[in-house]
């Protein structure tokens, strides 16, 4: 018998050209993560295999609701376009933005937010999780706000594209690791997941 759970714990993600952990802030089920990999970890040292995996934050009904959670999605193009991979979900991603619009603009734009001192302040891994502040919210929403306004369409957006991705690279990961279990926590960070792609079919 093994045991699988799907956690968050920070992600990382490409920035300024190497990928860098960064992590959302407020987020206060982040202590029940840590608990959570704590238990892994003492089940593991009793002889039971299970593991925590560490994944990318992706779109859904819950994380709809924080404006600015989505940001660290878009460079997932850029880690995909990395791993030579993905090349169907990229050119959906680049038509659902206005003319002009470049993969390279928008990776350059991720890059000064998430490198914000506001942001880096409250993505440090030794005092994850933390709450969030004034400032922090300030980037990120008006982020979140520049980057759909990138699209054509307000209700269609690349982050859909690349959440669905995301998702099923993970759960390849996951469904495969299952047979063997390599370790209490495991981190699937955006280049792990790029590759798994990679590696289908």
């Amino acid at each position: 018998v093994c045991y699988q759970a799907f956690g968050y714990h920070g992600t990382e993600v490409l920035m300024n050209g190497e990928y860098r952990w960064q992590a959302y802030s407020p987020y206060l089920q982040g202590w029940a993560k840590l608990k959570l990999e704590k238990m892994a970890e003492d089940a593991w040292a009793q002889g039971t295999k299970a593991t925590v995996y560490n994944c990318p934050e992706i779109l859904t009904n819950s994380t709809g609701i924080f404006v600015g959670v989505e940001v660290p999605l878009y460079p997932f193009m850029t880690a995909l376009k990395k791993a030579n991979t993905g090349k169907a979900a990229l050119a959906k991603c680049m038509s659902l933005v206005k003319d002009g619009v470049t993969m390279e603009q928008i990776q350059s734009f991720t890059d000064r937010t998430l490198t914000d001192p506001a942001i880096l302040e409250t993505s440090q891994y030794d005092k994850w999780p933390t709450h969030n502040t004034k400032k922090q919210m300030e980037v990120l929403i008006g982020a979140a706000e520049h980057l759909i306004d990138l699209h054509k369409d307000p209700k269609d957006l690349i982050t859909f594209v690349l959440s669905e991705e995301i998702f099923r690279a993970t759960g390849a990961i996951m469904f495969n690791d299952a047979w063997s279990l390599q370790a209490p926590v495991v981190w699937l960070g955006h280049d792990v997941l790029a590759k798994a792609l990679s590696h289908e079919g």
